[in-house]
């Protein structure tokens, strides 16, 4: 696995694998595409040897992914499913050393399924070990958080970046701005060149929007609706270029920084809209866009 920055945590897990301190529970935190996943699927293969992250002996949990009419949503991962884990926990290890189940995103975990798996984390199997990878710790419950050894996942610096692009690539400075420090954005963008021009023409697609009429932009916000994934990515980059644009880097808005902060404030309010309820998202975004 190509794991890019966070020696200090990769010491300390490799620490614990030496004094074999790998039951119970651990919470991965820290912001989307910086690498949590990836280490702890890292982590498990470790524990197991094995290099395959499909073992038998691994379970992913993820949300699911749901098309209506002609949205795509990610819902929230539901108390059936960690009924479901905590039934395969219960087997013996299949052929490696332990059950670990990661859960991914599990700050998506509602409720309920956080009391279910708080069952789980109480009467810890000496055979099974628990990852929760999450964005924000703040959705997990308390009684969760006390129960698991926490290690936090930050973004990695440029200089880090830049030793993983090619020194004779044309857009290393690009790079290196467009993946704000966050290595799984530099895998995409070295992946696929089309990521890196996608993202160029958003801060594009921002500057026009922002010249259009109400009406213009309406039918705008009809057509993205469609795809709300797509959506909040690109929102999120419209954040990312603002605050650099505050900040008085490369990205030139003819906006007062009081009008640049209250769209940020306003992009904010509109993501969180749309990725914790089940909001209008036309009508989010079309409330967004009237105060571009």
């Amino acid at each position: 696995m190509n794991i890019i920055g966070h020696s200090r945590q990769l010491k300390i897990l490799n620490r614990i694998l030496k004094q074999g301190i790998t039951s119970g529970s651990f919470i991965f935190s820290g912001p989307e595409h910086v690498g949590k996943f990836t280490i702890a699927n890292n982590f498990a293969g470790k524990i197991n040897k094995v290099a395959d992250k499909f073992s038998a002996d691994i379970e992913v949990v993820t949300p699911e992914a749901e098309e209506s009419r002609g949205q795509s949503r990610r819902h929230d991962i539901k108390i059936e499913k960690v009924r479901e884990l905590r039934q395969w926990l219960n087997l013996a290890p299949a052929v490696g050393k332990k059950r670990i189940a990661i859960i991914n995103e599990a700050d998506r975990l509602n409720v309920a399924a956080q009391n279910a798996l708080l069952k789980i984390l109480e009467e810890p199997q000496r055979n099974c070990l628990v990852i929760l990878v999450v964005q924000n710790e703040q959705k997990i419950l308390p009684t969760i958080l006390s129960r698991c050894q926490k290690m936090f996942f930050g973004t990695v610096s440029e200089e880090i970046l830049a030793k993983h692009i090619p020194v004779d690539h044309q857009d290393r400075d690009k790079l290196i701005f467009w993946s704000f420090g966050r290595p799984g954005i530099l895998i995409s963008l070295l992946n696929d060149p089309r990521e890196l021009m996608i993202r160029e023409e958003t801060f594009n697609e921002l500057k026009n929007l922002m010249q259009r009429s109400l009406d213009e932009r309406f039918g705008w916000a009809e057509k993205s609706s469609q795809d709300m994934e797509k959506v909040v990515v690109k929102l999120n980059l419209w954040l990312a270029i603002l605050r650099q644009s505050l900040l008085g880097g490369n990205f030139k808005i003819n906006k007062s920084s009081e009008e640049k902060m209250k769209i940020i404030g306003k992009i904010e309010e509109s993501l969180i809209l749309l990725k914790e309820t089940n909001v209008n998202s036309r009508l989010t975004l079309e409330n967004l866009l009237i105060n571009l």
